[in-house]
């Protein structure tokens, strides 16, 4: 063959390792458009987790918040049972205050905050209460289920155990406990989380994306008196001989015994069927004393004297004064001559408005011979009022 021969037989050769080349260039541009489209699904997969994730963790919170509130009205429920609803209760309103939507026998500052909403889910909750008469335990069950998330349960499923765990979680704070239990993909009946041996654990069915919430007052879920009041004692509070300190205020509807001294230090002690004690050591009439306390005084040395009345604005603001002679003392007290033996004695008062004016009144009978000219006259005359400064007054002042 001949040198152009040649030449001509290479050249398909050479065009054929062209086209190959190029071949398995598209071929790895389309592996790489491949793993890109991959990487970009995987990449909205995880953001979409992320969102949903996120989203948990907020209608979990709320949830949390609800369980705290219900657990407040368990507990008012405990001393009337008469405020547990008879029927299924849907949303959050109802815990609110009576000004914003909850029930008219919820107190004024309400179970949950008026601006409460529950997130995106509140508005499907349903609470239901059951109550044994008996032993007085109290429970109540909200339920809700999940919206569709997505084509499948599997979001809905997911949605739902995230928000359990953060619900859960809100146990964690000083304020709350272990009061409540917050189970996910279970039955509206059930007492615990389904068991990983059983099929419905992997395929809940009617019950993926379900939320249910158990409250109660169980003494063995909520064994700690709570720091917020929102449950009660069941028993009696030994304190082991330790005292209670910062104490506001107490309501008792039995005996209070106090062992060594009771002080009060300020406000008005009512005792409203009477006091009965061996003693009693009143320093001064004060405001309060009325009726048979009085504050005596005596008087004397002078021939009036200015008493200051009581403070009764606490007890009907009525002032009174008994004032009595004590000693009449001598209507010569003085040295002058006025009379002799005594007529009558009496204690004038006068109101001054803040205080009472005491003045002893002694009078006198005079007796006198007198010379008529044809004889001797025993002549008998009473003196003028006289007040000796011996005069002993016992004044006693009081509230009526």
């Amino acid at each position: 063959m001949d040198t152009d021969g040649q030449m001509k037989a290479a050249k398909p050769r050479h065009l054929a390792g062209r086209r190959g080349q190029e071949g398995y260039f598209l071929i790895s541009a389309l592996f790489a458009l491949a793993i890109f489209g991959a990487m970009v699904m995987w990449g909205a997969r995880l953001m979409d987790r992320h969102i949903l994730v996120d989203r948990a963790r907020s209608e979990g919170e709320a949830f949390g918040q609800f369980a705290v509130g219900l657990r407040g009205f368990v507990a008012r429920a405990q001393s009337d049972a008469t405020l547990i609803p008879g029927g299924a209760m849907t949303g959050v309103n109802w815990l609110k205050a009576p000004s914003c939507g909850g029930l008219g026998t919820n107190p004024e500052e309400g179970f949950v905050p008026c601006g409460y909403r529950g997130m995106t889910y509140g508005s499907l909750y349903s609470t239901t209460f059951t109550h044994n008469v008996v032993t007085n335990a109290i429970e109540a069950r909200t339920t809700f289920r999940v919206p569709a998330q997505g084509d499948g349960p599997a979001n809905s499923i997911l949605l739902a155990d995230h928000l359990v765990n953060t619900a859960l979680a809100q146990q964690s704070l000083p304020n709350n406990g272990m009061f409540f239990t917050v189970l996910a993909n279970v039955a509206p009946t059930a007492t615990g989380p389904v068991p990983s041996t059983s099929p419905a654990f992997a395929n809940p069915g009617a019950n993926a994306g379900r939320v249910l919430m158990v409250v109660n007052n169980a003494p063995s879920n909520d064994i700690f008196l709570r720091t917020d009041g929102t449950n009660q004692m069941l028993a009696n509070l030994n304190m082991g001989g330790a005292s209670l300190a910062n104490a506001r205020d107490g309501r008792f509807t039995g005996t209070v015994q106090i062992d060594d001294g009771l002080v009060v230090t300020s406000g008005m002690s009512e005792f409203r069927e009477g006091v009965t004690t061996p003693d009693i050591n009143l320093t001064g009439i004060g405001k309060a004393a009325t009726q048979g306390i009085y504050s005596a005084q005596v008087l004397a040395g002078a021939t009036s004297y200015t008493v200051p009345k009581p403070d009764c604005s606490q007890v009907g603001n009525r002032p009174a004064i008994y004032a009595s002679i004590q000693g009449t003392g001598s209507i010569n007290n003085d040295g002058t001559y006025r009379g002799d033996a005594i007529y009558d004695s009496r204690v004038d008062v006068t109101d001054l408005g803040a205080s009472w004016r005491v003045v002893p009144v002694v009078r006198g009978t005079r007796f006198e011979l007198r010379d008529t000219g044809g004889g001797i006259e025993l002549n008998k005359t009473l003196t003028s009022p006289y007040s000796p400064t011996d005069m002993r007054v016992v004044a006693m002042v009081r509230c009526q």
